[in-house]
């Protein structure tokens, strides 16, 4: 998602910098306009793929497809080796679909923080627009 995000500003980039250029108020309209809805659409986007993963770590390894008969699934502590995905799966967990307890440990999600710093960012993107509009 990180080369996804500079692609985009890029773009954006270029599309202020013709606008400033040759001092088109249309085109200036729409970086504004453009800006406004990408940025909201990648803060979104972040948020959501946040919550997935801090939600699918939340679920009990045991839940997964394949991890029924996994005897460290029952107590959730497999770890990425111990899994389908590791190279030193045991055969009982070899078609365990769960996440691992090293990837679960290191990440932390607040959704209240997330959210306050997404409505934050799209009440300044929004000023900015109203005082644009008038350029337009």
């Amino acid at each position: 998602t990180g080369i996804v995000f500079w692609v985009t500003a890029g773009l954006l980039g270029t599309l202020g910098l013709a606008a400033l250029e040759r001092r088109n108020n249309v085109l200036l309209c729409m970086y504004v306009v453009t800006c406004i809805m990408t940025g909201a659409a990648l803060a979104v986007y972040s948020l959501l793929v946040d919550y997935l993963l801090a939600s699918s770590c939340l679920v009990v390894q045991s839940a997964y497809d394949g991890c029924g008969t996994c005897a460290c699934a029952a107590t959730n502590t497999c770890g990425v080796n111990d899994l389908g995905s590791g190279t030193a799966a045991t055969l009982s967990c070899r078609d365990c679909q769960a996440w691992g307890k090293e990837i679960c440990k290191h990440f932390d999600f607040d959704a209240r923080e997330s959210i306050t710093g997404l409505s934050s960012a799209l009440t300044s993107l929004v000023t900015v627009a109203v005082s644009a509009v008038p350029a337009c």
